[in-house]
């Protein structure tokens, strides 16, 4: 079965009894993982009003990260996030980045897990489907907090050779919950679930 899931075009829909559409438009965007090859990415719709703020929640929870560090967007030549010496993430939004354009996001300034986000193209916002919601994507994200890419590279390859230490995969197990570690595994239909749990805006954080 191939890592990459595509999402049937009734999937997202809560009602398939009109196919009735709203005038704000959505955006479809690529995230990607900078550095990590094969690409670990998804694609996201998500309406364009969407503020930064809350848009950093549903990276969260498409890639998979825990959301308990620091984070950050990098928009043209504008630091934007959630310390106090970055500007104010509630104050922008997708509307403010043009189709096609590309930015980063940058999560966990220890490990710095930077991510490119491609806003590809905006599309008529279907009034009977819930958003945002992932429609493809590819791999699964790396274990928190486990040192940044050359780390997980690491993992990886220990990982395929088998020669992994104790201590590395007590670590992972627990943190995967016991399941079997695979980085090849997507599944779509856990990532929307995820997305489609009631939002929670963060209080800013400094430091």
């Amino acid at each position: 079965m191939s890592s990459t899931t595509m999402m049937s075009s009734t999937t997202a829909k809560r009602s398939t009894s009109s196919s009735s559409t709203t005038t704000t438009p959505s955006v479809q965007m690529r995230i990607e993982l900078i550095g990590i090859d094969p690409p670990i990415w998804r694609r996201i719709l998500c309406p364009s009003e969407t503020t930064l703020d809350e848009f950093h929640v549903i990276v969260q929870r498409a890639m998979g990260w825990s959301n308990c560090h620091l984070h950050r967007f990098e928009i043209r030549d504008r630091d934007i996030g959630n310390a106090d010496y970055l500007e104010d993430e509630r104050k922008f939004s997708l509307k403010d980045v043009a189709v096609n354009e590309h930015f980063v996001y940058e999560y966990d300034f220890g490990d710095s897990w930077e991510h490119d986000v491609h806003i590809e193209k905006e599309v008529p916002r279907d009034a009977n489907a819930s958003y945002p919601v992932c429609v493809a994507g590819q791999r699964k994200w790396p274990p928190e907090d486990c040192g940044g890419i050359r780390r997980y590279e690491y993992i990886l390859g220990a990982h395929a050779d088998g020669t992994l230490d104790a201590d590395t995969k007590e670590w992972i197990r627990e943190g995967t919950g016991g399941e079997p570690f695979n980085p090849e595994q997507f599944d779509l239909a856990t990532v929307n679930e995820e997305l489609r749990k009631p939002a929670r805006r963060e209080r800013r954080r400094f430091m």
